[in-house]
């Protein structure tokens, strides 16, 4: 009698409480395609990959791209991995990541890569996403096989064309599976704050020596017609 009710009790338990699904996220470069660097060299073993999505859109990341610390604070990281992960070469990886999406269930998926381990010793980035439709992450009470996907950076069977680089490049150097060569994605320099300040600078003193010529125009003009 004891055994039946602490059954029951299991049993009601479990309808109050449903099992959440467990979401099953398989990412990573290993079909075709792999990632380099702006020059055209296989992205190193170690170097950082991250997977979430951002709360700007394709055109606000591109006119920010230089801005590190706004996309990284705009950024709703789900993983990290490094090339080389179950692969063990160059350009390449493989990551199976088992947990709760959260808020990120339905949202559009970004692979973020770096030319470093981490995103402060980087100086190259890039930013990709598809226009295939499965590159949105499952929500939590999906039930499977919703709650399970599979995405690869490859151009062909997961759509990763040029519509879908939105920050980097695509085609300048090839990386080689299973004998045959493919073009790489490529990052794209970050300009270091010195340098970019300094450009920021040269820009400033044109337009003042801009304005100081176009006042002194004036002027004379003025002065021709008194």
């Amino acid at each position: 009698m004891k055994n039946g009710m602490l059954i029951l009790s299991v049993a009601l338990t479990l309808l109050a409480n449903p099992a959440q699904a467990q979401v099953s996220v398989n990412w990573g470069a290993q079909t075709d395609n792999g990632l380099g660097t702006a020059g055209g060299a296989e992205l190193p073993i170690g170097d950082l990959i991250r997977i979430g999505t951002f709360n700007l859109t394709d055109t606000q990341i591109q006119q920010n791209q230089f801005n590190i610390s706004l996309l990284n604070s705009s950024f709703i990281e789900y993983a990290t991995a490094a090339i080389g992960d179950d692969v063990l070469v160059p350009a390449h990886w493989n990551t199976l990541t088992q947990t709760p999406t959260g808020t990120l269930g339905g949202r559009q998926i970004y692979l973020w890569a770096f030319d470093a381990p981490s995103l402060g010793a980087a100086t190259e980035q890039g930013i990709f996403t598809s226009t295939n439709p499965s590159w949105v992450f499952p929500s939590d009470s999906a039930l499977p096989p919703a709650n399970s996907i599979i995405i690869d950076l490859d151009q062909v069977a997961h759509q990763v064309g040029p519509g879908a680089i939105v920050v980097g490049g695509f085609g300048n150097g090839t990386t080689t599976v299973n004998n045959v060569q493919y073009p790489l994605y490529n990052l794209t320099p970050v300009p270091e704050p010195s340098a970019y300040a300094a450009v920021f600078g040269v820009i400033c003193l044109a337009s003042v020596v801009w304005f100081r010529r176009l006042r002194g125009h004036r002027n004379l003009t003025r002065g021709s017609c008194v």
